[in-house]
């Protein structure tokens, strides 16, 4: 027999030789043990986690007078403005009662809402919109400078 060949047998044999179970309890106990020495690191101040946490939807910005007047804030993060609408239209039980997806708006939400009577649920967001004014991103140093 050449020596490659009994080095395949002795391979076979030791395959053949452990039992599938202890393999398989062997396996799972590395896996368990990683599982319990394994720790997570931060994110790091620059990468896409960290920019995920402070993503435009959870960035506070400037509102706009209306929306100032109606909340008495002059800077809001877009789902605090949400909490806070929900919270005026649940605390004066603005919702009408045979369709509860229908806000029903009274003068001081109108303002906000763009002067409806009426509202869907699913509306509100885009109704919040526009008192969000958008703010210009500096221009980007590849772009080259025009000629003077």
């Amino acid at each position: 027999m050449s020596a490659s060949m009994s080095r395949f047998v002795v391979l076979l044999a030791r395959a053949c030789t452990s039992s599938p179970s202890q393999t398989g309890a062997k396996t799972a106990e590395r896996r368990e043990e990683n599982r319990r020495t394994r720790t997570r690191m931060p994110a790091a101040a620059g990468s896409s986690a960290a920019k995920a946490a402070t993503s435009a939807l959870t960035r506070v910005s400037a509102v706009s007078p209306a929306l100032k007047k109606f909340l008495g804030v002059t800077e809001i993060s877009r789902p605090e403005t949400m909490k806070r609408i929900w919270s005026y239209i649940k605390d004066h039980n603005l919702q009408n009662p045979e369709n509860r997806k229908e806000i029903l708006c009274d003068e001081k939400l109108k303002t906000v809402l763009g002067g409806k009577e009426k509202v869907g649920f699913t509306e509100v967001a885009g109704l919040l919109s526009p008192h969000f004014p958008k703010t210009k991103k500096p221009a980007t140093a590849s772009a080259p400078a025009p000629a003077a």
